[in-house]
């Protein structure tokens, strides 16, 4: 009978076929290792299996994504009333207002964005 280590690929040409019998080069016992391996194939299936089956969590999600959309369209919004309140503004005050106003369109959807992005995180 003849048996290949499953550890060194050794082919054992005098190999008896017993429960524990061992390679001739390395010590193996056939069986241990046999049963070993099949272990080993069968845990890096379920693994695989698993992380086919579970989504990508780095993947955005639509309401997350709609956050980020808000964020940048405050942020354009703020920055044209930011220029057009430095053009048009009459006095310190009026400036000061509109600047304030103008971060606040910028500030106010980042922060629903953040705490959108971090409420859907899994």
């Amino acid at each position: 009978m003849v048996i290949t280590c499953p550890k060194c690929r050794h082919e054992n040409v005098a190999a008896t076929g017993q429960a524990m019998e061992a390679c001739p080069q390395c010590g193996v016992i056939y069986a241990r290792a046999a049963l070993a391996q099949h272990q080993q194939r069968q845990v890096e299936s379920v693994r695989a299996r698993v992380a086919a089956a579970v989504p990508d969590g780095n993947a955005p999600g639509f309401v997350e994504r709609f956050g980020w959309y808000l964020t940048i369209a405050g942020a354009l919004y703020g920055s044209v009333m930011l220029i057009s309140t430095w053009v048009l503004a009459e006095s310190a005050p009026q400036q000061a207002a509109g600047a304030g106003l103008a971060a606040a369109a910028v500030v106010v959807p980042y922060c629903l964005a953040r705490a959108l992005q971090q409420l859907f995180r899994k």
